[in-house]
C-alpha cells in the first residue's frame, strides 16, 4: 500500500499552460517534496512563467489517503533561461496545520546547468 504519484496532466500548447492534478512531488518555488493537489503554469512572456500550486503535504508514500489537517498554496515566477545556463525562481507560500500558520515562506532560487557541473 503505497502510493508515490498518481496525477493527470492537461496541457494548452497555444495558451502556454499546463495542469497537473493528483499526487505529485515538487522541489522548486517553495515546495517541499510530495503532495495532493494542484500545480499550473501559465507562460506569460518568452522567459517568464507564472506557477500556482495548492494542495496537502504528503510525508510518506505510505499515507495512501488525503490527510486535511495541513494545506498549503503558493505562487512562484519561472525566470530564465539566461546565458544558456542561468535559471531564476522567486516564490512565496503559506502552508497552515489545523488554520494555523506552519510554515510561510518568500524566497527565491538560483540554478546554474551546463554538460559536466551544475549550481543550486
Amino acid at each position: 500500500k503505497r502510493m508515490s504519484n498518481a496525477y493527470i496532466d492537461f496541457k494548452e500548447k497555444t495558451l502556454q499552460a499546463s495542469v497537473r492534478l493528483g499526487r505529485q512531488s515538487r522541489n522548486r518555488g517553495g515546495v517541499l517534496g510530495r503532495f495532493d493537489g494542484v500545480f499550473a503554469d501559465y507562460q506569460i512572456f518568452d522567459k517568464y512563467k507564472v506557477n500556482l500550486v495548492a494542495g496537502y503535504p504528503v510525508d510518506s508514500s505510505r499515507n495512501v489517503f488525503l490527510d486535511d489537517n495541513r494545506y498549503f498554496y503558493g505562487i512562484s515566477v519561472d525566470i530564465g533561461t539566461f546565458a544558456n545556463a542561468w535559471d531564476f525562481n522567486v516564490f512565496a507560500i503559506n502552508q497552515l496545520n489545523d488554520n494555523e500558520v506552519d510554515r510561510r515562506s518568500v524566497g527565491g532560487e538560483v540554478r546554474f546547468f551546463e554538460a559536466n557541473k551544475s549550481l543550486f
